[in-house]
């Protein structure tokens, strides 16, 4: 129900404002109630205009800080190249495509990954950080060799994975020489393609065993006859493996093996038998 106002004078000669209710919907309003209305009104649009300049200019205000953090502020001045051995700082910074007065921000960290993994072999991995103002950290983490193939009078190298590593190496420390195996492709970068899709089976056989075994310091992988596998260790102990057969659980009780016999001695010389499973058989090798 509608109300209209009502003056009523006290003795004291104070106004009290009573409304009372109106008869009727269709009743005027009185002048008092519309000029109240239309307050009411503009006092609503104007705290709806100041919200929405705020917001606009705090929309301003964050558009130039962006613009500005993009374009004027946050250069780079200085990047930091950790955890390289095989290649310079100069190299790595010159294949990230990333140059000092780039903007920071602008960076983008998977494209600075690709290109350093697909240029440069050796980089397994890459973390980029950025350290405000202007500094940007690349962390390599760089592979190694495991196996190497004899071509001519170099070497292929290649990680557990069977990624090329380098071609037309000259010597190859720390990677086992494997015999048994003809190369058909090799490509620094990209995966090892051997002649006969037999021998690249056998090849990949082994690399998941040495990878999931974790078995290190192998320097000789025999794989001429497939049913009579032979690895050296150390350059001091045989593993007879057999075939490729169970490879990985081969090669981890071979490890367990030499593990144990490394606990007793690092200079025995044998032969370690893993061909029949559970059991590994060491025989120490004895002077005459």
């Amino acid at each position: 129900m509608n109300m209209k106002t009502v003056n009523v004078k006290r003795k004291n000669g104070a106004k009290t404002v009573i409304r009372a209710p109106r008869q009727h919907e269709s009743e005027p309003l009185s002048r008092d109630e519309v000029r109240s209305l239309k307050k009411r009104k503009l006092n609503r649009r104007r705290k709806v205009f100041r919200f929405m300049g705020s917001l606009a200019l705090l929309a301003l205000v964050a558009a130039i800080g962006v613009a500005l953090s993009l374009t004027v502020f946050f250069k780079i001045n200085t990047i930091e190249v950790v955890g390289n051995k095989v290649y310079k700082v100069n190299e790595v910074i010159e294949h990230c495509g990333v140059k000092t007065g780039d903007n920071l921000f602008r960076v983008n960290e998977e494209t600075v990954v690709e290109t350093l993994t697909s240029t440069l072999p050796y980089i397994a991995s890459v973390d980029v950080q950025k350290h405000l103002p202007g500094t940007l950290t690349v962390v390599v983490t760089e592979d190694t060799a495991a196996v190497a193939f004899k071509v001519g009078k170099t070497y292929v190298l290649a990680d557990n994975a069977g990624k090329v590593l380098e071609t037309g190496a000259k010597k190859h420390p720390g990677s086992a020489l494997v015999r048994g195996v003809t190369l058909a492709e090799a490509t620094a970068g990209q995966p090892l393609k051997c002649q006969t899709e037999d021998q690249q089976a056998l090849l990949d056989a082994y690399l998941e065993a040495l990878r999931e075994s974790g078995l290190e310091k192998l320097t000789a992988v025999d794989l001429r006859k497939p049913t009579m596998i032979r690895l050296a260790y150390d350059r001091r102990i045989i593993i007879l493996v057999g075939t490729s057969d169970d490879f990985v659980n081969k090669l981890k009780r071979a490890k367990l093996a030499i593990d144990s016999e490394n606990e007793r001695s690092t200079v025995t010389v044998g032969t370690l038998d893993v061909t029949k499973a559970p059991n590994s058989y060491f025989r120490e090798k004895t002077e005459d």
